[in-house]
């Protein structure tokens, strides 16, 4: 049975069950896994099919808080030694950094078996690469049909489209993988076409579907849900360039660590990579060929961090 923790985080889980890991060599006495994630949509589902595999092992799950407020009351916990088990993240700069800051001290070192060979990997071995979430310049299907387009039709303005003005991350990617003068200068033509601004990823996708503009910027596994669904979407795999961020796994300081390395393991194998490619986003073992462009992560202080906020807006015109 999923568990999930709704307002403030609960100071302990203190649920104890009798596990039975015979198969596994793992001992019958474990608590409840307590695992942070910002990637509900698609670890909510691999969560259920892990405790389908290991009988007697629930999985609370905390996913209510999103971005900067997700790494603050994570970085709450830790700095207070408030231990979870696992945490799965996407690994923008903001989590590396707070990921560098608790090495050693809330986050532990661990080198799966199953690991799959990765140029992003860590190599102290802090996090492992599980998967990639991929920006999709998605269109409606019942407007667009035949070629799908390309970010050349939007600068063109053949095209009206949406964009997340809050979408950072994006802007990192842009950064590491065309340059730092040629993701402003990408960027300007971008927003120089119909260009109108929607918060919120799912927003952007739902927005298209209904007709409020032809494309939008969103994620690859929220396209993919709502085409399973019969909706009119799709997304461009070939528009240039298609930026990715990683998301990966981590092994916390909580007292489950046999199962968080058992769950870590499950999450890498054939099994575990089957059921995160069925939510829509590419596994470690086809993002190990790659997308367009991998973003790295990396640790950067918090002004450094801001400064890319700042100029994201400023091309956006949000900002003086």
């Amino acid at each position: 049975m999923l568990l999930r923790r709704e307002g403030v985080l609960a100071h302990v889980l203190g649920i104890a069950v009798f596990l039975f890991f015979s198969s596994q060599g793992v001992s019958a006495e474990k608590r409840t896994l307590r695992v942070f994630t910002n990637n509900s949509g698609i670890m909510i589902p691999v969560f259920k099919e892990f405790e389908k595999a290991h009988r007697g092992v629930e999985v609370a799950y905390e996913t209510r808080a999103k971005g900067n407020e997700l790494r603050n009351i994570m970085r709450l916990e830790l700095a207070n030694k408030r231990y979870f088990d696992v945490a799965v993240l996407n690994l923008n700069m903001d989590m590396a950094d707070l990921v560098h800051e608790f090495k050693g001290k809330g986050f532990l070192p661990f080198r799966p078996r199953n690991i799959a060979a990765h140029a992003l990997n860590e190599p102290e071995h802090y996090w492992t690469v599980i998967f990639t979430r991929r920006y999709a310049l998605a269109y409606n299907t019942n407007a667009i049909q035949g070629r799908a387009p390309t970010f050349k039709d939007l600068m063109d303005g053949k095209y009206e489209f949406m964009l997340d003005p809050q979408n950072y991350a994006w802007l990192e990617g842009l950064i590491q993988c065309l340059g730092q003068d040629a993701a402003k200068d990408f960027l300007r033509k971008l927003f120089a076409g119909k260009l109108l601004l929607r918060k919120g990823n799912s927003v952007i996708a739902m927005l298209v579907i209904a007709g409020e503009a032809p494309v939008g910027m969103t994620i690859d596994h929220i396209v993919e849900t709502f085409r399973k669904r019969g909706a009119p979407i799709a997304w461009n795999p070939d528009a240039d360039p298609v930026i990715a961020n990683v998301s990966v796994a981590m092994l916390g300081q909580g007292q489950n660590r046999d199962i968080s390395k058992l769950f870590i393991e499950w999450l890498l194998s054939a099994e575990g990579q089957n059921i995160i490619e069925e939510q829509g986003v590419a596994g470690v073992r086809r993002t190990a060929q790659g997308p367009t462009c991998l973003v790295a992560p990396q640790a950067v202080s918090p002004e450094k961090w801001k400064a890319v906020y700042d100029e994201y807006r400023k091309i956006l015109n949000i900002i003086p």
